[in-house]
């Protein structure tokens, strides 16, 4: 649009059209306003004359009622408010056919009462907000949109009578409605709302039949005014200005301007005062323009000359750039650094990849030398190098470079020699290679730790079977002496003798448990335990006193935080753990020196150093440090192994004591690093998960008299027949009549015919068919069978599945009476 007039015209067309716009809209709003106000007026008066009703029939109505026909009788047609507010407002519908007016309820007697969907939500929102009586706003309907007011009906006292107990409602009611819906409604609960809903629809068409006339009158206005300005603006401005444009038109077509005719304006005010300037304007043109075409003519013909000259130079540095462009593109995104390097080992040129890896900005680059970034070029030798560069035409080598933050990274450095115009430069392109080097490294790493672990898994193996067959053997050590002391007076003389092999056989019972621990099946049951309580149990028995007199120049220090957490473990393969780690420490000091033992909690939220991947979380660390002579790293890679040891066979240990130490910090799915060097002490560092379950130091002390039997039929199934007796004996001890098994097919087939209290059932029995497979044939034709299991390991998969079948507890051989009496008197208790 280029004439003024058009401009004009659609400038006030679109400010008359704003105009009307927002007149339509503050008259639509003042009227939806108006008509809300009435509509939520007429709700509230409705609501008002629903509660009014209610209130009637239940203060004055039924009373009356009750008067009439007695407690027990109810009409609902007269004496239920809903039904009245519901059957008065039913005659109001021919005259407001679209309106609601009703009761919901969530679990009303008469289904007519029954609250949809979106009422239900609004009878949980007055549950949710008890201080909430009124609610009003948009709700959906049956599918339709609705200005609604609820007013929340809560269950009071004097309702209980119809809407309590069923029993003590009238029997009428009963009779005509039921004893489900309605009733067990507690003190205070919203049982439904009085409910009245307009439709938005009908609103709506209110509001488009009251507006539409305003609107028409407010166009027409808005049309007059239109009309009205743009003749005004016409008149007054457009005309005299258009007669100017075609006069100055006319002039500069023509091909001379000394004859331009004046323009001729009848208008004193500024669009006169523009005709006249114009002509004086034109009056000057004239005598300029026959010097202007003389001087013209002359550079005209100079001018093709250098045009010529410099489209030729503009297309060549079009050219130059484009490929400037493109080199730099490639350059800034090629992912490794790029140098461009001097003579003098100045930056000439550096890539972004360079500037982000070493952390400088392009500007400082451009100030630095090689020697800034790269540790390995002494300033000595790089003419040697550039000369060697300036042979060869390529190099290839490794070196660091150091960021701008002190960091140090390896990288490998292709430099490139370039000459151009007598320059010398040096191109160079850098690769980071501290990935491929820290891969390398934790491959490494990787390997060793899976070679220990393949070494320690077959060890384990074979002393887990070693230890099975001990722990048959040791039952009767063990088990016997205990059975034998039951029966012999405190002062007979074969007490002594026969305590001592008990003793013994325990001490050897403890030897196969560090066995099992190197099995990594050593820890039967994990429970919560604080480390600092083993720690000082330890610290004041007989045995570390033992030790700090064979070791008087050592002192011994401790610094345990009292507000450690707990963890979940074993006290007996902790405390063996502490011991071991102890004694070592005293026998790496014999010219003497300090033991230090500390704990602390830690979070770790990274993979430390010196440690396998910790996973992040609360721990408790231990930590057992020693001023003695070290560990040399030849010994750290294989101190753990089993029978490795630097002392005597045989006088200072067994060669198990640190193969026991990693086993059981294993086991408690903890993590063990060491720190030592030759001549500068040891430091073990023992990370185990925390936990936040407290100790249970509510133990009852054991008592034999407690836990005799009442001649209840036991069952013992083991395929080793010593272990048959021993049971046996003991069980026979506690009052119990005992029935044996050699193995599970004998076991089944007693119990085809016979029943048995208990059965006492070996895990692992060969030949023939295990634990597990046993108690499954069992439960087959005895469902609910008792049972504990009993084995020479500690818990298993198989013993966790048979656990699940319905198995009770776990005892670990070899037996001892006082855990077997309880975990019998326990299951056949249950």
């Amino acid at each position: 649009m280029k004439s003024l007039e058009g401009k004009l015209t659609v400038s006030i067309g679109i400010a008359t059209i704003l105009l009307a716009t927002y007149l339509f809209y503050a008259t639509y709003r003042m009227t939806d306003q108006r008509l809300k106000d009435v509509v939520v007026q007429q709700a509230e008066m409705a609501l008002q004359f629903d509660l009014a009703i209610r209130r009637y029939v239940g203060n004055h109505v039924r009373p009356m009622m009750y008067d009439l026909l007695g407690e027990d009788e109810f009409v609902p047609e007269t004496m239920s408010t809903s039904f009245v507010a519901r059957s008065i407002f039913e005659d109001l519908r021919e005259d407001f056919p679209h309106y609601i007016l009703k009761f919901s309820s969530d679990n009303p007697r008469n289904p007519a009462n029954l609250a949809g969907p979106e009422e239900l939500k609004v009878i949980a929102f007055f549950n949710e907000h008890p201080e909430v009586k009124r609610w009003t706003g948009q709700i959906k309907i049956n599918g339709r949109n609705y200005l609604a007011k609820f007013s929340a009906r809560r269950m009071k006292t004097s309702c209980l009578k119809c809407h309590g107990n069923p029993a003590d409602a009238p029997k009428s009611l009963i009779d005509r409605y039921g004893g489900k819906a309605g009733f067990h409604r507690p003190i205070g609960e919203v049982i439904g709302t009085d409910t009245v809903a307009i439709p938005i629809s009908k609103m709506t068409e209110a509001l488009w039949s009251e507006s539409i006339n305003t609107f028409l009158l407010i166009g027409f206005s808005v049309a007059i005014f239109f009309l009205i300005i743009t003749l005004i603006i016409r008149f007054f401005v457009t005309t005299p200005l258009s007669k100017i444009s075609r006069h100055i038109s006319a002039a500069s077509s023509r091909d001379s301007y000394k004859y331009i005719e004046n323009i001729d304006v009848s208008s004193g005010d500024e669009i006169g005062e523009v005709a006249t300037r114009f002509n004086v304007l034109f009056s000057k043109l004239r005598d300029f323009n026959h010097s202007l075409e003389e001087k013209v003519a002359e550079r005209t013909f100079d001018l093709k000359q250098a045009n010529q000259e410099l489209m030729r130079e503009v297309e060549a540095r079009k050219e130059t750039e484009q490929s400037l462009e493109l080199t730099q593109f490639v350059i800034d995104h090629f992912s490794d650094p790029i140098f461009c390097l001097q003579p003098d080992a100045k930056i000439l040129f550096a890539n972004k990849a360079a500037s982000k890896r070493l952390g400088y900005s392009h500007a400082e680059m451009m100030k630095m030398t090689a020697f800034e970034i790269d540790s390995n070029i002494p300033e000595k030798s790089w003419q040697a190098f550039w000369q060697e560069l300036r042979l060869q035409g390529t190099v290839l080598m490794e070196s660091h470079y150091e960021t701008k933050h002190g960091e140090l990274f390896p990288v490998e450095i292709k430099a490139n020699y370039y000459q151009h115009r007598h320059l010398e430069y040096n191109f160079s392109i850098v690769r980071d290679v501290s990935d491929h080097k820290k891969a390398q490294i934790e491959k490494n790493l990787l390997e060793k730790r899976l070679r220990r672990a393949l070494k320690m898994e077959a060890i384990g193996t074979l002393a887990g079977g070693v230890a099975h067959d001990l722990n048959n053997v040791l039952s009767g050590v063990v088990s016997y002496p205990e059975i034998i002391l039951l029966t012999l007076p405190d002062d007979h003389e074969l007490r002594e003798p026969i305590e001592t092999i008990r003793r013994s056989g325990q001490k050897a019972a403890e030897i196969v448990q560090e066995l099992l621990t190197l099995a990594r099946r050593g820890v039967s049951q994990l429970k919560p335990l604080g480390i600092n309580k083993i720690i000082t149990d330890y610290m004041g028995s007989a045995e570390f006193g033992k030790m700090k007199e064979a070791h008087p120049a050592c002192s011994v220090k401790t610094n345990l935080d009292p507000n450690l957490l707990n963890i979940m473990g074993s006290e007996v393969h902790l405390s063996q753990t502490i011991m071991n780690l102890a004694i070592n420490a005293l026998e790496a000091m014999p010219d003497g020196g300090e033991l230090a033992i500390s704990t602390q909690n830690r979070y770790v939220d990274r993979t430390l150093q010196d440690f396998d991947n910790i996973e992040e979380g609360d721990y408790v660390l231990v930590q057992v440090s020693d001023t003695g002579n070290g560990i040399s790293e030849e010994d750290k890679e294989r101190i753990f192994e089993p029978f490795y040891t630097k002392k005597v066979m045989g006088k200072s240990g067994t060669g198990l004591g640190m193969t026991v130490v990693w086993g059981t910090v294993k086991d408690h799915e903890g993590f063990i690093g060491i720190q030592s060097a030759i001549g500068s002490g040891t430091t073990f560092k023992l990370f185990f998960p925390a936990t936040r379950k407290r100790i249970d130091d509510n133990q009852p002390l054991f008592v034999l008299a407690d836990h005799k039997g009442a001649g209840e039929t036991i069952l013992v199934v083991d395929d080793v027949l010593e272990q048959r007796q021993i049971a046996a004996a003991i069980l026979e001890r506690l009052g119990y009549r005992v029935v044996s098994a050699a193995g599970g097919e004998d076991a089944v087939m007693y119990l085809k015919d016979h029943t048995a209290d208990l059965v006492v059932l070996d895990m692992i029995m060969e030949p023939g068919i295990d634990g597990l497979e046993t108690y499954r044939r069992i439960i087959k034709i005895r469902p609910g069978q008792k049972a504990i299991i009993v084995s020479g390991f500690s818990e298993s998969t198989r013993v966790r599945a048979l656990q699940r079948l319905g198995a009770g507890q776990y005892v670990r051989k070899p037996y001892t009476l006082e855990k077997l009496a309880e975990t019998v008197k326990m299951t056949l208790g249950n």
